[in-house]
């Protein structure tokens, strides 16, 4: 099993979000794990930084959540 890295989750976030119907509230997108026990992936403990590029990609797209429901 491969580990995504942070622009492959990042991609295929953005792609279902743009499938999900527009009415449907999403409640997390990356969740704060802790750390002394998280094992993989690393970059997931940039929470923020994460958040911000699923919106700059989304931005980049030129889309949105329901885009293509």
């Amino acid at each position: 099993m491969r580990i995504l890295d942070r622009d492959e989750y990042v991609g295929l976030v953005c792609d279902f979000l743009e499938l999900l119907d527009p009415t449907i509230s999403v409640q997390r997108l990356t969740g704060d794990g802790n750390r002394d026990h998280l094992i993989a992936p690393l970059w997931s403990l940039q929470k923020f930084e994460v958040l911000n590029t699923i919106d700059n990609e989304l931005l980049r797209r030129g889309t949105c959540q329901g885009a293509r429901f």
